[in-house]
């Protein structure tokens, strides 16, 4: 049978029950992508949704976060507070039904009260770890301290919200559930030393399908980061004993699927938690407590200009928190300012062939034009995605797509005026993908907006053992024009990662950008990989401006001097000596060049592997007793955020 490409108009745009309409991932993964989306493939049943922009526009420190899903019967539930307004755009929540409570929760900010004090607490020496991750071992011996009978069971976990466990009505989240070191402490008392019994109890081990489980693995992602941003042998003592913990345990669904299209809701909310209940330890201690978050988790598309609504809720959040801490201890000449950080990874995308630009403009028509060859790859079960961004005050005009093979080009004319805009791309009438142009975060005011419209593609996998409809593989060839562009300004591509995350059999494998330039230029004349863009070489494929999708904003203020992106090197980094590694050749870039919309660079190095030919960073496995390897700037960043604290 004859293969026949075609574009679609579609009848109209889903929505919710409430008539906001979902966003283009969203909307592609739960209708013809289910086939290729890991949540839909490994979630009992469709996964809820969650409002992510009324998680954004309510005031972060709030006790109540407005939380809006849509149950097994397409009905919206009652929301779980009181604030008004609609959201633009409805995000999925990747947590099983049983995570939603039927009624909202007996939130009143607190958990069992005020804050109290671990034993032998000395607040002037009292410093936090938060982290916001996946397979979070509380119990390892390298998060506990002795306890007063002599036993290692004290816990320096104060608080862990286990966002996909069993919901409970007294608990003060409105999904999943959140326990206090005291539960902690209970839970070892019950049973002879059994973490993994102790971790299942308290919904931290995920029971909901055996398909996978990054919590069953001897090495996980968030005990791993933990241990090196905090992690101590327990006979340390009061060093041990004062630096406490605040974890957030994403949904294990939601980093299943890498294009992070379902980070908002859980994130957001996780940061609400944290800021909140690290103010609870301040007052306890009567001082501003030094707070570091790490959040070791990266995107490779996005808008690259801090206006992706995950970096402005780092931004407004953190403000919001240290305004806060202010207030309740007011600077004396005596007192040290309030220390509160996040730090992020730089990303590991620089050599993946993810990104790239162009400023050309046709002289017949004045557009600027984006000519890409994107390589989708054979065996692929999941779907792939490609952003093209384009600045403010400009028009994505025309989009032309030619399938793999040489096939009939497929031509998209985008008319002016309210968007989005979404249109199918069918193969033998079964639709295989689907373009949108939307405006999807930044508001046209916003000083920081450089990237506001977006192309986004999606293309079904090229392999299903389901009987679903399937792309080829090969290279896509991709044409995009858009109108309103200013000398010197460029449209920008971006693949979405589609590696897979640690502890899930995903079968995806991720798309690139190809192209002979850069094919070319790929070696240095020794034979080494080359790590930065040569310039010279005509490619339209960039090294630069490879930064994780959640770490772009300059530090050009207050706030984001206290938001730390970190890069990796090999070999170790000793800051009195000044000696450094070679830098990582995966470890992602920024654009060096400062103009008004520059990607700019990681601000430090840390080690993420070894050597260059020892790989990985040694820190502790799931269970207790367990060291494993692992590398990427996941690995340097805690190791930036441990010395910060250090320092205090």
């Amino acid at each position: 049978m004859p293969l026949t490409y075609a574009l679609a108009k579609r009848a109209s745009t889903p929505a919710t029950a409430s008539g906001e309409p979902l966003d283009p991932y969203t909307d592609w993964d739960t209708s013809e992508g289910a086939a290729y989306s890991e949540i839909s493939r490994l979630g009992a049943v469709r996964p809820e949704v969650v409002s992510a922009r009324h998680v954004l526009n309510l005031d972060p420190m709030a006790r109540d976060v407005r939380v809006e899903t849509l149950g097994r019967d397409g009905q919206n539930r009652e929301p779980f507070d009181k604030a008004g307004g609609k959201a633009r755009v409805i995000s999925r929540l990747p947590v099983p039904p049983s995570s939603i409570p039927l009624s909202p929760p007996k939130s009143d900010g607190t958990q069992g009260g005020a804050h109290v004090l671990h034993d032998g607490a000395n607040p002037a020496n009292m410093v936090i770890t938060a982290i916001i991750d996946t397979a979070i071992n509380p119990f390892n011996t390298r998060f506990r301290v002795p306890s007063p009978d002599g036993s290692i069971r004290g816990a320096r976990c104060d608080y862990i919200w286990a966002q996909a466990a069993k919901s409970d009505p007294m608990s003060p989240v409105p999904f999943g559930r959140a326990w206090i070191r005291k539960d902690l402490e209970a839970e070892m008392g019950r049973s002879a030393e059994d973490e993994a019994l102790w971790m299942t109890h308290l919904g931290l081990i995920s029971d909901t399908t055996s398909e996978f489980g990054a919590s069953r693995l001897s090495l996980g992602h968030g005990t791993h980061v933990l241990d090196a941003a905090a992690g101590y042998d327990p006979d340390v003592g009061d060093r041990a004993r004062d630096h406490r913990i605040i974890a957030v345990e994403l949904p294990e669904l939601v980093t299943a699927d890498t294009s992070g299209s379902a980070l908002y809701g859980v994130v957001l909310c996780g940061l609400r938690y944290i800021f909140d209940r690290a103010e609870q330890i301040c007052i306890a201690a009567s001082r501003p407590v030094p707070l570091v978050l790490n959040f070791s988790f990266g995107l490779g598309a996005g808008p690259h200009d801090g206006t992706h609504p995950i970096e402005a809720a780092f931004r407004r959040m953190l403000a919001d928190y240290v305004e806060r801490i202010e207030t309740l201890f007011p600077k004396r000449h005596d007192d040290a300012s309030v220390k509160a950080d996040i730090v992020l990874p730089a990303g590991n995308r620089r050599l993946a062939q993810g990104h790239a630009m162009s400023d050309r403009v046709d002289a017949k028509t004045s557009s600027t034009i984006l000519n890409l060859s994107w390589k989708t790859q054979p065996a692929d079960h999941s779907s792939n995605y490609l952003e093209v961004w384009a600045p403010l005050g400009a028009h994505i005009s025309k989009v032309a797509l030619q399938p793999p093979g040489g096939g009939q080009e497929l031509i998209w004319t985008i008319p002016k005026g309210r968007m989005p805009h979404s249109i199918d791309i069918t193969l033998n009438d079964a639709v295989i993908g689907r373009m949108n142009v939307d405006h999807p975060y930044a508001n046209d005011k916003d000083p920081g907006a450089c990237r506001t419209v977006r192309l986004l593609i999606a293309l079904a996998g090229t392999e299903n053992y389901d009987g679903a409809p399937m792309c080829e593989p090969g290279p896509w060839q991709v044409s995009v024009a858009a109108d309103g562009l200013s000398k010197g300004q460029s449209l920008h591509a971006w693949v979405q990662r589609d590696d897979q995350a640690l502890g899930f059999v995903t079968r995806g494998r991720p798309s690139y950008l190809d192209e002979a330039p850069y094919e070319g230029s790929r070696r240095l004349p020794q034979g080494e990989t080359r790590a930065t863009d040569p310039g010279d070489d005509g490619a339209i494929i960039r090294r630069a401006a490879t930064l994780n999708g959640l770490a772009t904003r300059p530090r050009d203020g207050v706030i984001e001097d206290r938001i730390h992106i970190i890069g990796g090197i090999y070999g170790e980094f000793d800051e009195a000596l000044h000696l450094q590694g070679k830098e990582a050749p995966y470890s992602a870039l920024g654009e060096g060049a400062k103009t008004k919309c520059y990607v700019h660079d990681p601000n430090a190095h840390r080690a993420s592997d070894r050597s260059i030919d020892r790989w990985g960073q040694f820190a502790a496995g799931m269970q207790s007793g367990a060291v494993r390897a692992m590398n990427g700037t996941s690995v340097a960043a805690p190791i930036y955020s441990r010395e910060i604290l250090a320092r205090d």
